[in-house]
């Protein structure tokens, strides 16, 4: 009698245990079903913005290096503007996001500086799907070893249409021609830039003629390293007041604009580094 009371008590305990889990499953069931109604959903044909190479660093599995490289996707479409300096720091930190220089699709180089275009190196020069798109005082020899078949490389001056919502500003600047790139999202114009060595505003004042729609992130070089601080307020100023929401200095900018941006933009202002990632 003793151990048939034991028995019962047992199994008693395991019912009681099964409807606690029971009810802890569907509890949990519960909350994720609450927590994704409300977790923002990407939209549909969304534009992601991957930093491939940069020196500074982000994300700790990939390598920073000095150069800039950034990727824009949506969809199978893979554009990517600029390459760093190392082929080899390249390929490694798209092999990252499992990517090939296969991947590819358009190749946008801002200017003619090692650092933006070195990374080349690594790519299959016979690869013909892929459309280079350069300025025009880029020389013959600095391709023939990048890309053999010419008629891939399209040498831009003015205002390009790249593909359907990605666009070249055209070159600006005299001393060192450099294009910039413009990408037409559903929040607003992403403006990627390389160096900015036509000026950061004249960059922004060169896009708001050429669209209506306001510049939502200004991301990229910006080339400011060495220059005052009171300097850098007029500049911030100065894109605050072109409508710019949101800034993403790296590269040239320097640690000294990324702390004053960071002090006036706040919570406008996004800290980037390779491998930061943002869909839009």
């Amino acid at each position: 009698m003793k151990w048939l009371t034991i028995f019962f008590i047992l199994v008693l305990n395991i019912k009681i245990s099964q409807l606690n889990l029971n009810a802890l499953v569907k509890l949990t069931d519960y909350i994720d079903q609450r927590i994704n109604a409300h977790a923002p959903t990407p939209p549909d044909h969304a534009w992601t913005f991957t930093i491939i190479y940069d020196n500074y660093a982000y994300n700790p599995r990939l390598e920073p290096d000095w150069g800039w490289s950034c990727l824009i996707s949506r969809d199978s479409l893979n554009v990517l503007v600029d390459a760093g300096s190392r082929g080899d720091i390249l390929i490694s930190n798209l092999n990252y996001y499992q990517l090939t220089p296969e991947s590819i699709d358009v190749v946008v180089i801002t200017h003619r500086h090692l650092d933006h275009y070195g990374g080349l190196s690594h790519f299959n020069p016979h690869q013909p799907d892929i459309q280079y798109y350069v300025p025009f005082n880029f020389s013959n020899q600095q391709l023939d070893q990048l890309v053999m078949n010419s008629s891939q490389i399209h040498y831009l001056r003015d205002y390009t249409v790249i593909t359907e919502q990605v666009f070249s500003t055209g070159l600006l600047g005299e001393e060192i021609p450099e294009q910039s790139v413009v990408v037409d999202t559903d929040s607003g114009l992403v403006l990627i830039t390389g160096c900015s060595h036509p000026g950061l505003i004249n960059i922004v004042e060169k896009v708001n003629d050429l669209f209506e729609q306001k510049i939502f992130l200004v991301m990229g070089g910006f080339h400011l390293t060495g220059q005052s601080d009171d300097v850098l307020l007029n500049l911030a100023q100065k894109l605050d007041s072109a409508g710019i929401k949101y800034v993403a200095p790296s590269h040239c900018s320097g640690d000294e604009t990324r702390k004053i941006f960071k002090d006036y933009f706040k919570q406008r202002f996004i800290e980037v580094g390779v491998g930061f990632e943002i869909t839009i």
